[in-house]
């Protein structure tokens, strides 16, 4: 990728010599296109992607203003693990990104009055925030495993209001 794209300016520049003024316009065209898919082929495939957290529904273990790094392949290496934090598609608006801890897992057992278990293929998410309302299993019900896009690795950046949490830099979050 690298190699990409220390070249592509370079191609670039080779070809502007060698068109004709007419034909600049639609070669930046078809330029951009191509980078617009290389772009979306990046952000779709990529092993890690980074994700701003915009609520306070994970605190104090990942707070309003941290910017965290997500494995996106982290479980196809693995098995989902309790106690691990997840980057999942919101089941009731599929456009939104959710950020929550996983307590239960496929055939573990639900604290409840019928003793239900979890049903193969789903976990259970919670969001410790310690006051207000929290969109999570409670809430929703089970997460489905596909719906998970990736496990949070770390804090690689933490700001607040008056500045940036220095401490909370480069914060290992995985088990």
């Amino acid at each position: 990728m690298v190699i990409f794209f220390t070249l592509f300016p370079l191609i670039v520049a080779w070809i502007m010599v060698q068109l004709p003024d007419t034909f600049l316009l639609s070669f930046w065209l078809i330029a951009m296109v191509f980078m617009l898919a290389i772009q979306d082929y990046i952000r779709t495939n990529v092993v890690q992607e980074a994700y701003k957290i915009v609520s306070t529904s994970m605190s104090p273990r990942v707070l309003k203003g941290d910017y965290v790094l997500v494995d996106k392949t982290a479980y196809d290496k693995e098995p989902v693990a309790r106690g691990g934090i997840i980057i999942y598609v919101f089941p009731d608006d599929r456009s939104k990104d959710f950020i929550r801890q996983v307590v239960a897992l496929p055939g573990d057992e639900i604290s409840s009055a019928k003793g239900e278990f979890v049903a193969h293929g789903k976990v259970l998410v919670i969001g410790p925030a310690q006051s207000g309302k929290v969109l999570d299993s409670d809430s929703y019900g089970l997460v489905d495993m596909r719906d998970i896009v990736g496990k949070v690795k770390q804090i690689y950046f933490s700001k607040e209001e008056h500045g940036i949490r220095w401490r909370r830099i480069r914060r290992l979050l995985s088990l």
